[in-house]
């Protein structure tokens, strides 16, 4: 798993984070980001803009999504070449600034009801990845989809 391959000490910090809530200790955060803190014509000078990675099914992403989304339905997130393009895709977009990339799932990420076809192990995967690869301000959303409110 990508959790192995992360230095000690932020490995430790990811299994503190995801379990317990706990902010991570700079300069890597993943932040428990709220429905209002993706929406695009809310930004502010200074707020950081967020890139959604969309990891809900093909229904439900049809069903509604919005501006600044990749899609990668649990198909394809299963499998690590494709996540490893749309993080070296992600890389080129927050590279110019301003911008950070933030999971979005069905639900609550950390239960395998909230992430259809996809598990809370896999999302765990997924953020772990995201931060050996050096995303310093990942962001999940907590409650999933329907903590937007669209």
């Amino acid at each position: 798993a990508a959790h192995a391959s992360l230095p000690h000490g932020l490995a430790a910090a990811v299994a503190d984070a995801w379990a317990a809530d706990q902010p991570m200790p700079p300069p890597y955060s993943v932040a428990w980001l709220q429905g209002d803190e993706l929406d695009p014509s809310l930004h502010t000078p200074g707020r950081l803009r967020r890139w959604v990675v969309d990891l809900r099914p093909e229904a439900e992403h049809k069903r509604g999504c919005f501006a600044l989304t990749r899609h990668l339905p649990p198909a394809e997130a299963k499998r690590p070449e494709v996540r490893e393009a749309v993080r070296a895709e992600l890389r080129e977009i927050c590279d110019d600034g301003g911008v950070a990339p933030a999971l979005l799932t069905s639900g609550d990420p950390r239960t395998d009801k909230g992430t259809p076809g996809l598990g809370a192990q896999l999302v765990r995967e997924i953020v772990d990845e995201f931060l050996a690869d050096g995303f310093a301000n990942l962001g999940v959303l907590q409650g999933g989809f329907h903590a937007l409110s669209l």
